[in-house]
């Protein structure tokens, strides 16, 4: 037999899957990601990292009962503006710095004039800007820490990190470096001009490959930090919103794929290159096709934290049937995500009064409140083309009620696949494209994805759902 190892370098978990030519996940490993918060500064050590990963590895291979010698190749989705600094010898300076770090809430005049750059979206596609954002980090480092950065020669992703570890390849995928902001997307290399503007040097970073493209091989010393034999292929991934998009089979079996998770994103995938704000635009493993990626923080947070605080006694799938006892407007009730307020009941507004409302008409708002939300994401990256098919990704969207409560707003379909760690999958299905195990990437979705579950629209609710929408917007 044949497999393939894909894996998820998540925010919340690292995860890892051993899937075969026919597309079967044989085995699955997931860990918690070591993270270490340290007030608005989270980091991950490296040692951490190779343990948390070599647990997940070992879990996934062990369960599958597949040998190391039996991966045929590898490939990875990462969470995007994580990174670590290297010195010339290529040794770590620093933890990883995870996404979700803020340094400080002081926006560098420097950092500002790069953003308002009109050439900045124009060339890097990167609609959103902020200190959450790789660059406005390295921007922090340089000029509080002078004597370390002195010793810096590489700039790594966190999947640029895995990478060179596996194989000694200081490379780097298009899509996951496409969030940093200083990539020419449309030439695949990085914006000189503009890293030159913000005193970085553009030598930092790693050379960029497609997504799909072979990096190396793993190299001698590899089963020893992540307990995989050294030969075995590894194949650029990218952008864990976007591999997990290819794994629920976008392009191929739907427009637009949505996650409710942690944060709210849709993706699509077009064939032209047109920036816009609020949009972040990335490559695909196909060539002259983009991927449009837009969403909304806070994401289905509020969904666990009200199941928590109100509803312990039942299952969340239950506490999310709720809404068959409400109709279409939750009875006036609306639910803000906006609203600066720790405690949620006060991000409830209208209706004849809140002790008027049923437990249904709470936990209908809150979802319709995500499926607003959902629409002009997915409004944002279809380039203004219909939707006609939507495949839903992210652990809540596991509640048909929820799907129901989207398909009635959208009037779309909105499809669930049977594979539900769509990570790891996806990048399984980009190292067994890379292996030449399909002529391309739409014969491997053809091959392997399978629907588990498709709602339909309700026409009348669609209609009450376009009245509550205007008058939403209204204000």
């Amino acid at each position: 037999m044949k497999y393939v190892l894909g894996y998820d370098l998540g925010t919340s978990y690292f995860k890892a899957a051993v899937v075969d030519e026919s597309g079967k996940v044989f085995g699955l490993g997931r860990v918690k990601t070591p993270k270490k918060t340290h007030g608005t500064v989270v980091t991950i050590t490296p040692a951490a990292f190779w343990n948390a990963l070599k647990e997940c590895t070992l879990m996934a291979l062990n369960t599958a009962h597949v040998s190391s010698y039996e991966i045929c190749g590898i490939s990875y989705g990462s969470q995007a503006n994580s990174f670590i600094l290297l010195d010339e010898s290529r040794q770590p300076l620093n933890d990883i710095v995870v996404w979700s770090t803020e340094f400080t809430d002081y926006i560098d005049p420097q950092m500002a004039s790069y953003w308002e750059n009109p050439k900045h979206l124009r060339i890097t596609g990167q609609g959103y800007s902020g200190n959450g954002l790789a660059l406005a980090k390295l921007l922090w480092l340089k000029k509080q820490y002078p004597d370390m950065w002195a010793k810096v020669r590489h700039f790594m992703t966190i999947s640029d990190y895995f990478i060179y570890s596996l194989t000694g390849s200081v490379v780097t995928d298009a899509g996951t470096s496409s969030l940093l902001g200083c990539l020419d997307i449309q030439k695949g290399g990085f914006w000189k001009e503009g890293l030159f503007s913000l005193g970085l040097n553009p030598e930092l970073f790693a050379a960029v490959l497609p997504t799909g493209e072979f990096c190396g091989s793993t190299i001698s010393g590899v089963q020893e930090i992540l307990g995989l034999d050294a030969g075995i292929p590894i194949f650029a991934g990218g952008l864990d919103h976007v591999v997990a998009a290819i794994g629920a089979g976008l392009g191929t079996v739907a427009d637009v794929s949505e996650s409710t998770g942690t944060v709210l994103a849709c993706i699509a995938f077009q064939p032209g290159f047109s920036p816009q704000p609020a949009v972040s635009i990335g490559s695909t493993i196909q060539k002259g096709t983009f991927s449009y990626l837009s969403f909304h923080d806070p994401g289905a947070q509020v969904i666990e934290d009200y199941h928590t605080r109100y509803f312990p006694e039942l299952s969340i799938d239950e506490m999310l049937a709720l809404v068959q006892n409400s109709t279409p407007g939750s009875s006036g009730l609306v639910y803000f995500d906006t609203i600066k307020d720790l405690e949620l009941g006060n991000h409830f507004i209208g209706g004849s009064g809140l002790e008027t409302h049923g437990k249904g008409d709470y936990i209908r708002a809150i979802t319709e409140n995500i499926a607003y939300r959902i629409g002009k994401l997915s409004q944002a990256v279809s380039g203004g083309q219909e939707v006609r098919r939507i495949v839903a990704t992210g652990g809540a969207n596991r509640s048909v009620d929820l799907l129901q409560v989207k398909a009635d707003m959208f009037f779309t379909e909105v499809i669930s696949c049977k594979e539900k760690e769509l990570g790891t999958f996806g990048a399984a299905m980009i190292a067994a494209n890379g292996c030449r195990w399909f002529n391309t990437m739409e014969s491997a979705q053809e091959a392997w994805v399978k629907i588990a579950l498709r709602v339909q629209p309700d026409y009348q609710k669609y209609r009450e759902y376009q009245s509550w929408i205007a008058d939403r917007e209204r204000g």
